[in-house]
């Protein structure tokens, strides 16, 4: 390996390690070719780990009498990104790689977040290492690729990392391109396909939800929504709307992925491949050559159309965003206008109490001061009260003569403090915005 290739590689690995998984077989893709009459047969198969070795030299066979050359060979490996587990023994994934020549191409891959890269390999011509290409593809944290490209045999071969559930859709993706099974860059449409419909379903799902929060929150101009609205509280919707924009945000980034690996197979596509260049060779790549660019091309304007869908639903998310964000400014100001009213009562019931205890302080002080043993007024009646019928004392004018004044200047001595609390407070304020004027 090129010295500064295998320094990026070990010094710049941006995907986690995974734990690799022991398995008894392997699952591959074949396309097989007649020669003369230029017909195409694939298939899909297992193959036991005892008979990789075999699998590997096999590359030629007669099928109905007729002699096939095999021209792409596609290992499968089921790739758990969430455990970081992919289904493969590491014992065949390094005899994989080594028979495929695709080393350098699958350090690269874990390099990158998301990219392509082409590397060529000059062999060793007439010991069995004849001239290659490698490629790698890889959008983190899910898919990617890596393949070779023998120019002497035309032979594709490389390994697919790809999660559980999208390996049956890659095998009818797969079929599908057999057409243009001839030419290295069919695994490059593959991914770029496969990715492309990666970002219509995420996109449908971000859909539903905006959706359903529009509903909720009645902010929109559709004439008609049949969606259910949005369940939970507007903090709840936030964070939904929040994780949709970071979603968006990802599927730009795949956009940008995907423009990128379109211009990688434009720059690819013509490249002169299997070795002898006749113009035999040429004429049989021709109109593989027309489909990949034809297919491209549909690429490409669904590429722009996802964009411009993925634009649209930015825009609408921030709305809601913006929607949700005034309506939690808008309850949390209900709640703290609740909030000052009940704390106002408490304070009017609290001025109350003390009124009320300030009225009846100094009364009940100078009853239970003259209730004390020490004033006797018993002593100073010539006569027993007990025996005059009175009901009420003829000195009773005294207990009132001591707490009306004492009652008005106990409210005179609160009013006043009242009025200079307020005035230190009026002060400070006048203060502080003098101070904040001055800063200006």
């Amino acid at each position: 390996m090129d010295p500064f290739y295998k320094f990026i590689s070990h010094q710049y690995r941006v995907w986690d390690d995974c734990r690799l998984l022991e398995s008894d077989w392997i699952e591959v893709s074949e396309v097989w070719i007649h020669e003369e009459s230029q017909k195409i047969i694939s298939r899909q198969r297992c193959v036991a780990y005892n008979d990789i070795d075999t699998w590997l030299t096999h590359t030629t066979e007669e099928i109905n009498g007729l002699k096939y050359s095999a021209i792409l060979r596609l290992v499968w490996v089921k790739f758990e990104h969430v455990e970081k587990a992919k289904h493969i023994s590491p014992r065949v994934l390094d005899k994989l790689i080594k028979e495929f020549r695709i080393e350098l191409a699958n350090e690269w891959n874990s390099t990158c977040f998301a990219g392509t890269a082409k590397f060529l390999d000059p062999g060793y011509p007439g010991t069995g290492f004849e001239p290659s290409y490698s490629y790698s593809i890889c959008n983190h944290p899910k898919l990617t690729i890596a393949w070779s490209h023998t120019l002497t045999t035309g032979l594709t071969q490389g390994i697919y990392f790809s999660g559980t559930d999208q390996i049956p859709e890659l095998h009818g993706l797969f079929q599908s391109l057999t057409s243009i099974a001839k030419h290295p860059m069919m695994f490059s449409l593959m991914f770029g396909i496969s990715l492309s419909g990666l970002v219509d379903k995420e996109l449908k799902a971000i859909k539903e939800t905006i959706r359903a929060v529009e509903v909720r929150t009645r902010f929109h101009s559709w004439a008609s929504r049949t969606e259910s609205p949005a369940q939970g509280d507007n903090l709840t919707l936030s964070a939904g709307t929040t994780g949709a924009k970071t979603r968006l945000a990802n599927l730009s980034r795949r956009s940008t992925v995907l423009h990128e690996l379109c211009k990688f197979i434009r720059e690819n596509v013509h490249t002169e491949y299997r070795g002898s260049h006749s113009a035999e060779i040429l004429s049989r790549l021709s109109s593989t050559i027309q489909s990949i660019e034809e297919y491209t091309q549909v690429l490409e304007k669904r590429i722009l159309l996802q964009e411009a869908d993925i634009q649209f639903f930015q825009q609408r998310t921030e709305a809601q965003s913006m929607v949700l964000s005034n309506l939690m400014a808008n309850d949390q100001s209900k709640t703290s206008t609740n909030l000052a009213n009940a704390m106002q009562q408490d304070s009017l019931s609290i001025k109350t109490l003390s009124l009320v205890t300030m009225c009846f302080l100094p009364g009940t002080f100078v009853a239970t001061l003259f209730s004390v043993p020490l004033l006797n007024w018993n002593q100073s009646q010539p006569d027993n009260t007990e025996n005059t019928g009175k009901t009420v004392d003829s000195r009773f004018w005294i207990y009132w003569a001591f707490t009306i004044p004492l009652t008005l200047v106990t409210f005179g001595f609160w009013s006043l403090w009242t009025l200079i609390l307020k005035s230190r407070t009026k002060r400070s304020l006048m203060e502080d915005s003098i101070s904040h004027y001055k800063e200006l």
